[in-house]
């Protein structure tokens, strides 16, 4: 039988995998993560030109990766961080942490990580740190925790609409 630490502590697994993960991209030389950003705008616009049937041909496909590759990468940093923020959130919400707490808790570790993320792309070829990233990070990560924030009180609100019919 698993304790309530191990289980407590397994509940922020998904944000640790997620920390690593964003640590593995950050670790990717800038041609790498530039190659990366620009294949997947491009397959996002194939994707896109797909579902409305337009048939873009391959000029117009790299001048519109070339136009808009960077609001990808930047968009990337956002949702990437917003969905670290949710799997931090569940890990903190497991741990007892609710409420306010868990949210400026959570925007507070997600600020600290991007921090330490732009830190670490000092030292990466070709990459630099941006404050205006960690900003970009933070702004998703509070967004995920707006989200938690929520559906936890729609959950609440639900939870005393179901006890009140049930009393009446």
């Amino acid at each position: 039988m698993k304790s309530k630490n191990t289980t407590n502590l397994i509940a922020f697994l998904p944000a640790v995998l997620l920390a690593v993960m964003i640590f593995c991209f950050s670790a990717q030389p800038s041609s790498d993560s530039s190659d990366l950003s620009k294949t997947v705008t491009a397959e996002l616009l194939r994707a896109v030109s797909g579902v409305f049937g337009l048939r873009l041909k391959a000029f117009q496909i790299a001048a519109f990766v070339a136009k808009y590759e960077h609001l990808v990468r930047k968009g990337a940093h956002f949702t990437e961080y917003l969905i670290f923020s949710l799997a931090l959130s569940h890990g903190f919400e497991r741990n007892g942490i609710r409420g306010r707490n868990r949210f400026f808790l959570t925007v507070l570790v997600i600020f600290l990580y991007a921090s330490t993320d732009e830190i670490h792309q000092l030292y990466v070829p070709g990459r630099s740190g941006q404050f205006r990233d960690v900003c970009i990070d933070t702004a998703g990560g509070a967004a995920g925790s707006l989200l938690c924030a929520l559906h936890s009180r729609r959950m609440r609100r639900r939870s005393l609409k179901t006890r009140r019919q049930s009393h009446d």
